[in-house]
């Protein structure tokens, strides 16, 4: 084949890549942030878009933390997004739950757990001593670690009720007992009470919903012998917000681990 004839056929592929974008995935590949354009960072091998929050994503995306570990956050797609899809909109509603949770009719965002420690609970025992509070599959699958929302500090003796251990994040172990300290124990109290929310692996709110479970840890006594054994009571919370006076649900309770299922 003559050279002209070879260079006009590679600029007619040229023109149809161009015309189609067939020979582009529009995804850049990477090694480093430094690889990719202004405005993206190297996430997974593929140049990703930078994001302040989720008003600077795309329709459908939201801003999160890298998952790699590097600094700053990126869009990725919501998966709480609206099927747009499904064109019954009646049974496409904003849909709030987690993934795992889309097939419940009602999902609890927030729980709170009250000390019922009693008469025994005075001075020199500063109530519940909460560990880790998480949300569950029936099967023990974790959903989701409570952050704290909210608190009461006017119980006795509540000098350890900081919530530096209850911060959406899992805790060192979820199977043996730490050394008590403000980073690792929130103790409620004599009557006192902590409202936590639920945190997957990417820091996303989650929702619990029917025959999920609710687990708290307690150091009580499982974590020291010789401890008079506080007790605490746990309950679902039916507005998102936290308006006060919404977590009214009891689901259980006593001293120790519990895990608690959702009616």
């Amino acid at each position: 084949m003559k050279s002209n004839q070879i260079i006009g056929l590679l600029a007619g592929i040229a023109a149809a890549c161009a015309l189609f974008l067939a020979c582009d995935t529009n995804e850049e590949s990477c090694l480093t942030d430094t690889d990719c354009p202004t405005g993206d960072v190297c996430e997974g091998e593929v140049c990703t878009p930078e994001c302040v929050d989720s008003s600077t994503c795309s329709a459908g995306q939201i801003c999160v933390s890298r998952p790699g570990g590097g600094a700053g956050n990126i869009c990725q797609d919501d998966p709480n997004a609206n099927n747009v899809n499904n064109s019954n909109n009646a049974n496409n509603s904003n849909n709030l739950n987690n993934l795992n949770n889309v097939n419940n009719s009602t999902s609890y965002f927030l729980a709170e757990i009250r000390d019922t420690t009693g008469t025994e609970c005075d001075g020199t025992d500063p109530g519940s001593d909460i560990i880790y509070v998480s949300l569950e599959e029936a099967d023990g699958t974790i959903l989701g670690f409570g952050a704290l929302v909210d608190d009461g500090t006017t119980g006795d003796n509540n000098e350890n009720n900081l919530g530096a251990n209850l911060d959406g994040n899992p805790p060192g172990s979820t199977e043996t007992c730490p050394d008590f300290n403000d980073g690792t124990v929130t103790a409620l109290g004599c009557g006192g009470f902590v409202t936590v929310e639920f945190l997957d692996d990417l820091g996303q709110r989650v929702g619990g919903g029917s025959g999920q479970q609710i687990r708290v840890f307690e150091f009580g006594t499982q974590c020291a012998t010789g401890t008079d054994t506080d007790e605490y009571d746990i309950y679902l919370c039916t507005d998102p917000s936290n308006t006060p006076g919404s977590c009214s649900i009891n689901i259980g309770g006593g001293s120790g681990e519990i895990a608690a299922t959702i009616p």
